[in-house]
């Protein structure tokens, strides 16, 4: 009988996966990008640059891509 070793057994459900912090970070930026990239596309379409700097005080000019 052996005992309990720190090797992976062979069920797969029980593997632990790897991440990469990097990369989670780099998804989550990229999904706030596309999410803000909607929203003032959204804004756009009943408001223009003008309104939406007096009314919100956002200057979208200088939100970069």
């Amino acid at each position: 009988m052996s005992g309990p070793t720190d090797e992976p057994g062979e069920n797969p459900a029980f593997e632990i996966p790897t991440w990469d912090p990097v990369k989670i970070t780099e998804r989550r930026a990229e999904e706030a990008r596309t999410q803000r990239d909607a929203a003032i596309a959204d804004l756009r379409d009943s408001m223009d640059d003008d309104e939406i700097l007096n009314e919100f005080g956002l200057d979208l000019g200088q939100i970069g891509d």
